[in-house]
Protein backbone atom coordinates (compact mmCIF):
# COMPACT_ATOMS: atom_id res chain seq x y z
CA UNK A 1 0.00 0.00 0.00
CA UNK A 2 1.19 3.70 -1.09
CA UNK A 3 2.34 5.79 2.01
CA UNK A 4 0.29 8.57 0.58
CA UNK A 5 -2.70 7.88 1.77
CA UNK A 6 -4.09 9.65 4.60
CA UNK A 7 -7.18 9.41 6.78
CA UNK A 8 -9.41 12.19 5.92
CA UNK A 9 -9.92 12.91 9.76
CA UNK A 10 -6.57 14.01 9.65
CA UNK A 11 -7.74 16.92 7.79
CA UNK A 12 -10.80 18.11 10.11
CA UNK A 13 -9.25 18.18 13.77
CA UNK A 14 -13.59 18.43 14.78
CA UNK A 15 -15.86 17.04 11.60
CA UNK A 16 -19.00 17.85 11.81
CA UNK A 17 -20.25 14.30 12.37
CA UNK A 18 -18.18 14.22 15.26
CA UNK A 19 -19.64 14.08 19.04
CA UNK A 20 -17.36 16.86 20.73
CA UNK A 21 -18.95 19.40 22.50
CA UNK A 22 -20.60 22.81 21.66
CA UNK A 23 -20.24 25.36 24.16
CA UNK A 24 -23.18 28.31 23.87
CA UNK A 25 -22.65 31.48 25.41
CA UNK A 26 -26.16 33.04 26.24
CA UNK A 27 -26.51 36.44 27.85
CA UNK A 28 -26.08 37.38 31.51
CA UNK A 29 -29.33 37.64 33.12
CA UNK A 30 -30.99 41.60 33.39
CA UNK A 31 -28.52 42.82 30.98
CA UNK A 32 -29.42 45.03 28.62
CA UNK A 33 -30.33 42.71 25.14
CA UNK A 34 -32.87 41.11 27.36
CA UNK A 35 -34.46 43.90 28.91
CA UNK A 36 -34.99 44.68 25.00
CA UNK A 37 -35.93 41.45 24.29
CA UNK A 38 -38.88 41.56 27.05
CA UNK A 39 -39.89 44.93 25.46
CA UNK A 40 -40.16 43.59 22.62
CA UNK A 41 -41.70 41.06 23.36
CA UNK A 42 -45.51 43.65 24.45
CA UNK A 43 -47.39 45.32 22.18
CA UNK A 44 -46.61 48.75 21.12
CA UNK A 45 -49.93 49.66 22.25
CA UNK A 46 -49.45 48.51 25.66
CA UNK A 47 -47.86 51.54 27.03
CA UNK A 48 -50.52 53.99 25.28
CA UNK A 49 -53.61 51.75 26.98
CA UNK A 50 -51.64 51.55 30.22
CA UNK A 51 -53.07 55.01 31.91
CA UNK A 52 -56.14 54.79 30.24
CA UNK A 53 -57.06 51.39 31.89
CA UNK A 54 -55.78 53.31 35.72
CA UNK A 55 -58.12 55.67 34.63
CA UNK A 56 -61.08 53.84 33.72
CA UNK A 57 -60.84 51.60 36.40
CA UNK A 58 -60.69 54.60 38.88
CA UNK A 59 -63.98 56.15 37.45
CA UNK A 60 -65.84 52.81 37.46
CA UNK A 61 -64.35 52.04 41.21
CA UNK A 62 -66.03 55.76 42.21
CA UNK A 63 -69.31 54.79 40.15
CA UNK A 64 -69.65 51.79 42.03
CA UNK A 65 -68.85 53.24 45.56
CA UNK A 66 -71.91 56.27 44.17
CA UNK A 67 -74.45 53.51 43.08
CA UNK A 68 -74.04 51.72 46.22
CA UNK A 69 -74.73 54.90 48.02
CA UNK A 70 -77.58 55.52 46.59
CA UNK A 71 -79.20 51.76 47.00
CA UNK A 72 -78.38 52.16 50.93
CA UNK A 73 -80.47 55.68 50.86
CA UNK A 74 -83.14 54.44 49.02
CA UNK A 75 -83.68 51.64 51.15
CA UNK A 76 -83.43 53.80 54.41
CA UNK A 77 -86.15 56.48 53.09
CA UNK A 78 -88.26 53.11 52.27
CA UNK A 79 -87.63 51.30 55.45
CA UNK A 80 -87.41 54.40 57.92
CA UNK A 81 -90.25 54.80 60.37
CA UNK A 82 -92.72 58.08 59.51
CA UNK A 83 -95.10 59.76 62.15
CA UNK A 84 -97.33 62.56 61.00
CA UNK A 85 -100.38 64.11 62.77
CA UNK A 86 -103.42 63.19 60.88
CA UNK A 87 -105.47 65.92 62.90
CA UNK A 88 -105.67 68.33 66.41
CA UNK A 89 -109.53 68.52 67.99
CA UNK A 90 -110.11 71.11 70.74
CA UNK A 91 -113.33 70.55 73.03
CA UNK A 92 -114.29 74.21 74.15
CA UNK A 93 -115.79 74.45 77.43
CA UNK A 94 -118.33 76.98 78.11
CA UNK A 95 -117.13 78.33 81.64
CA UNK A 96 -114.42 80.26 82.21
CA UNK A 97 -111.53 79.05 84.63
CA UNK A 98 -112.12 75.60 83.44
CA UNK A 99 -109.85 73.38 81.33
CA UNK A 100 -109.67 72.71 77.37
CA UNK A 101 -108.72 69.58 76.63
CA UNK A 102 -106.70 69.26 72.92
CA UNK A 103 -106.55 65.84 71.42
CA UNK A 104 -103.33 65.82 68.68
CA UNK A 105 -103.88 62.60 66.52
CA UNK A 106 -100.65 60.51 65.28
CA UNK A 107 -100.22 58.26 62.10
CA UNK A 108 -97.84 55.97 61.60
CA UNK A 109 -97.00 54.87 58.44
CA UNK A 110 -93.76 53.67 58.03
CA UNK A 111 -92.28 50.13 57.18
CA UNK A 112 -90.08 49.90 60.35
CA UNK A 113 -91.08 50.59 63.98
CA UNK A 114 -90.06 54.20 65.27
CA UNK A 115 -88.33 53.30 68.74
CA UNK A 116 -88.11 56.49 71.69
CA UNK A 117 -91.09 58.97 70.38
CA UNK A 118 -91.61 61.84 72.56
CA UNK A 119 -94.04 64.74 72.36
CA UNK A 120 -93.57 68.15 73.16
CA UNK A 121 -96.87 70.00 73.42
CA UNK A 122 -98.08 73.33 73.53
CA UNK A 123 -100.91 75.25 73.87
CA UNK A 124 -101.72 79.05 73.63
CA UNK A 125 -104.51 81.49 73.09
CA UNK A 126 -102.96 84.43 71.26
CA UNK A 127 -103.99 86.95 68.55
CA UNK A 128 -101.75 85.12 66.48
CA UNK A 129 -98.67 82.35 66.82
CA UNK A 130 -96.26 83.44 69.31
CA UNK A 131 -92.96 82.81 68.12
CA UNK A 132 -90.81 82.42 71.25
CA UNK A 133 -93.28 79.65 72.05
CA UNK A 134 -92.83 77.51 69.40
CA UNK A 135 -91.12 74.48 70.16
CA UNK A 136 -87.47 73.32 68.98
CA UNK A 137 -85.73 70.02 68.50
CA UNK A 138 -84.15 69.02 71.61
CA UNK A 139 -85.63 71.64 74.03
CA UNK A 140 -88.76 70.88 76.56
CA UNK A 141 -91.93 71.94 76.18
CA UNK A 142 -94.63 72.56 78.92
CA UNK A 143 -96.75 69.32 78.03
CA UNK A 144 -94.87 66.69 76.70
CA UNK A 145 -95.16 62.59 77.10
CA UNK A 146 -93.60 59.31 75.85
CA UNK A 147 -95.14 56.98 73.42
CA UNK A 148 -91.96 54.63 73.07
CA UNK A 149 -92.75 52.70 70.52
CA UNK A 150 -94.61 52.98 67.33
CA UNK A 151 -95.20 50.20 64.74
CA UNK A 152 -96.32 49.88 61.03
CA UNK A 153 -100.10 51.00 60.68
CA UNK A 154 -100.57 52.16 63.91
CA UNK A 155 -102.18 55.75 65.31
CA UNK A 156 -102.23 57.47 68.74
CA UNK A 157 -102.76 60.71 70.40
CA UNK A 158 -101.25 62.99 72.59
CA UNK A 159 -103.34 65.11 75.11
CA UNK A 160 -103.13 68.79 76.80
CA UNK A 161 -104.89 70.77 78.26
CA UNK A 162 -105.41 74.80 78.43
CA UNK A 163 -106.65 77.10 81.07
CA UNK A 164 -109.10 79.55 79.41
CA UNK A 165 -109.86 82.42 81.65
CA UNK A 166 -112.70 84.79 80.97
CA UNK A 167 -110.72 87.17 79.31
CA UNK A 168 -109.14 84.49 76.79
CA UNK A 169 -113.09 83.42 76.51
CA UNK A 170 -114.02 87.12 75.66
CA UNK A 171 -111.68 87.50 72.93
CA UNK A 172 -111.67 84.13 72.02
CA UNK A 173 -116.16 84.76 71.29
CA UNK A 174 -114.69 88.44 69.70
CA UNK A 175 -112.65 86.83 67.10
CA UNK A 176 -109.75 88.78 68.91
CA UNK A 177 -107.81 85.48 69.88
CA UNK A 178 -107.29 81.88 68.72
CA UNK A 179 -106.69 78.84 70.03
CA UNK A 180 -103.08 77.54 69.03
CA UNK A 181 -101.97 74.49 69.68
CA UNK A 182 -98.44 73.32 68.23
CA UNK A 183 -95.56 70.87 69.13
CA UNK A 184 -93.21 68.19 68.04
CA UNK A 185 -92.54 64.66 67.57
CA UNK A 186 -89.12 62.98 68.08
CA UNK A 187 -88.22 59.86 67.53
CA UNK A 188 -86.12 57.10 66.40
CA UNK A 189 -85.39 54.97 63.16
CA UNK A 190 -84.04 51.71 63.42
CA UNK A 191 -80.72 53.01 61.34
CA UNK A 192 -80.26 55.21 64.48
CA UNK A 193 -81.80 57.95 62.77
CA UNK A 194 -83.38 61.07 64.97
CA UNK A 195 -86.24 62.42 63.00
CA UNK A 196 -88.53 64.95 64.17
CA UNK A 197 -92.16 66.27 62.71
CA UNK A 198 -93.51 69.44 63.90
CA UNK A 199 -97.16 70.62 63.43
Amino acid sequence: MSQDSCDDNDEYPNPPNSSSTVQQVESPVGNKNGKQQTDYARPRWYKRTEPWVAIFTGVLTIATILQWRTIISNHRATERAWVTIRGVTVQQSAAPGAKVPVVAGLRYSGNSPALQITIKHMLAIAPSLPPELKPKPGLPGPHGGSLGVMGPNSTGTSKGEYLVTAEDMLNLVAGKAHFYSFGIIEYMDIFDTKHWTMF
